[in-house]
């Protein structure tokens, strides 16, 4: 790991010689959301009363993936799609050939 890291930072400083770049630089991620998310710390109206139930952040859970640069956003590169596991880490969803079909086709 100490290696790889070390290759890849030498290749990135060697992306990044004299005014510009030579290749862009994308940054990539992946995450999700549930549709009841919420904030454990909100703060109610009094009109809403003491019983006030808030959703939990269970229901339908989507999953998000984008890629960016310095300027902003991609356009054209986020992917959307709602997960077909209710239990377990979304990382069983973001799987290597979806993420290959996303990044070779988006």
């Amino acid at each position: 790991m100490v290696a790889a890291r070390q290759r890849y930072r030498r290749e990135k400083r060697a992306n990044r010689q004299g005014d510009g770049v030579i290749r862009p630089e994308v940054s990539l991620d992946e995450s999700y959301v549930n549709k009841n998310h919420s904030n454990d710390f909100i703060w109610y109206a009094d009109a809403d009363g003491p019983g006030v139930q808030k959703p939990t952040g269970t229901g339908e859970r989507l999953i998000i993936i984008h890629a960016m640069t310095k300027n902003g956003w991609i356009p054209g590169a986020p992917l959307t799609f709602k997960s077909t596991k209710k239990t377990g880490d979304y990382h069983g969803q973001m799987h290597h050939d979806l993420f290959t079909k996303w990044f070779t086709e988006q």
